[in-house]
C-alpha cells in the first residue's frame, strides 16, 4: 500500500521567496500527496502565489487562511493537525528543498520502523541562495549536543501517527512548534539525524527563527559560541551570590511530563519506551516535590532555614538549583 506524504507550510507575507521553494516541492523526484498551507493574514501577494500554484500543482494543495495574525507557532500547528499523511513535511516558507529530499526520508523511515521523528542536515545560504560553505551539523559539531540543540523546523519530518499523538502543540510563550515535537520524539528516544544535506536554509533578515551565531549567513568556529572567559563568569556569579533568590521556578509538572503521562500507555505498548518514559516523569516529579520543598524553607526566617537547607543539600537536592551556590544564598538571603 503506497504511502502518502504531506507538507505542512506556514506562510506570512512570503512573497519575496515563496515561489522557489513551492517550485521544489514541484521538482522532488517523490513528489507530495498533499500541500497543506495555512496563511497567516498575509498582506501582500503571498495568497495570489499559493492560489495560483495550486492551479496547476501535480498533487492536492489545500489553502487556509486566517482572518487574524496568530504568529507562526499556532499557524504551524494548524497545518500539522490538518495533515493526513503518514510522513509529514514541516516547511519554512523562504528555503529550498534539493530534488531527493522526500524520497531519501520515505527511505529512511521505511528502513527503520523505530524512527518516530528525522531531522536532516541542511546549508546554509545567503539571502539570494548561494551557499556560504558550511552546513548545520559542522556549524554545531563539537559545541552543541545534536540530540538535543539540534531542532530545526524545516529540517524535520515526523510519522503521522506519532505527530498527531504530539498535537496540539501546548500554547506556551517559549514554546515552538519544531521544539515541542523534538521533544515528544527525544523523550522516548526515537529521534534520528541524517547528516545528508537535503535543503538551502536561506538566512536574511526577516527570518523567523532566533537571531545569533547559530543562524548567521556566514562561516563560524567554535569561538564564536563562547560568550565570556571563565574569570568573567566566576565574577558574575560571586557579584550575584549574595542576590535575593525568591523566583526558584514553577512547581508544576512541565508539559512533556504531563504529555508523558497522558500517553505513558500507547508509548510503553506501542513505542516500547517504558524506561525513558518512567524515568523523566519520576525526574520531573522529583524536581517539582525540591521546588516545592525549597520555597516552603525559603518562607521562613534565616535561622529557622539552617537545619532545612543543609538536610536539602546533603541529600543532593541542590544539584537541581545550582549546587553550593544556591546553598549558601539560602543560608544568607533575608
Amino acid at each position: 500500500m503506497a504511502v502518502i506524504v504531506s507538507i505542512a507550510l506556514a506562510t506570512y507575507n512570503g512573497e519575496r521567496y515563496l515561489q522557489e521553494q513551492l517550485q521544489s516541492f514541484t521538482d522532488q523526484t517523490r513528489q507530495p500527496d498533499e500541500l497543506i498551507i495555512c496563511d497567516d493574514a498575509s498582506t501582500d501577494n503571498t495568497l495570489s502565489i499559493i492560489n495560483k500554484y495550486a492551479e496547476t500543482a501535480p498533487f492536492t494543495v489545500k489553502v487556509f487562511s486566517n482572518e487574524t495574525n496568530i504568529g507562526y507557532v499556532r499557524a504551524f500547528s494548524w497545518a500539522l493537525e490538518l495533515c493526513s499523511g503518514d510522513y509529514v513535511f514541516l516547511s519554512d516558507q523562504d528555503d529550498v528543498w534539493l530534488p531527493e529530499k522526500i524520497a531519501t526520508i520515505v527511505s529512511c523511515f521505511e528502513s527503520d520502523q523505530n524512527v518516530q521523528l528525522l531531522i536532516h542536515d541542511l546549508e546554509y545560504c545567503r539571502e539570494d541562495l548561494s551557499p556560504i560553505g558550511q552546513t548545520k551539523i559542522a556549524r554545531m559539531s563539537g559545541v552543541f549536543d545534536l540530540e538535543r540543540h539540534f531542532v530545526t523546523g524545516m529540517a524535520t519530518v515526523l510519522r503521522g501517527s506519532f505527530l498527531r499523538l504530539c498535537l496540539p502543540i501546548p500554547n506556551l510563550p517559549e514554546m515552538t512548534h519544531d521544539t515541542w515535537l523534538h521533544q515528544c520524539a527525544s523523550a522516548i528516544q526515537h529521534k534520528s539525524i541524517i547528516p545528508a544535506v537535503l535543503a538551502l536554509y536561506r538566512r536574511h533578515s526577516t527570518n523567523a527563527t532566533a537571531a545569533g551565531d547559530l543562524n548567521v549567513d556566514f562561516v563560524t568556529t567554535p569561538e564564536h559560541f563562547k560568550t565570556a572567559p571563565p574569570s568573567f563568569h566566576f565574577i558574575v556569579r560571586l557579584v550575584g551570590l549574595f542576590k535575593d533568590e525568591r523566583v526558584i521556578g514553577i512547581p508544576e509538572l512541565s508539559p512533556l511530563t504531563l504529555w508523558l503521562q497522558l500517553h505513558k500507555k500507547i508509548l510503553i505498548e506501542e513505542y516500547g519506551a517504558k524506561s525513558s518514559v518512567e524515568k523523566l516523569i519520576t525526574e520531573d516529579t522529583h524536581k517539582v516535590m525540591s521546588i516545592r520543598e525549597r520555597l516552603d524553607f525559603l518562607s521562613k526566617n534565616r535561622w529557622q532555614r539552617i537545619v532545612p537547607v543543609l538536610k536539602f543539600y546533603l541529600h543532593g537536592k541542590y544539584q537541581s538549583f545550582g549546587g553550593w551556590k544556591s546553598t549558601v544564598k539560602d543560608l544568607l538571603v533575608r
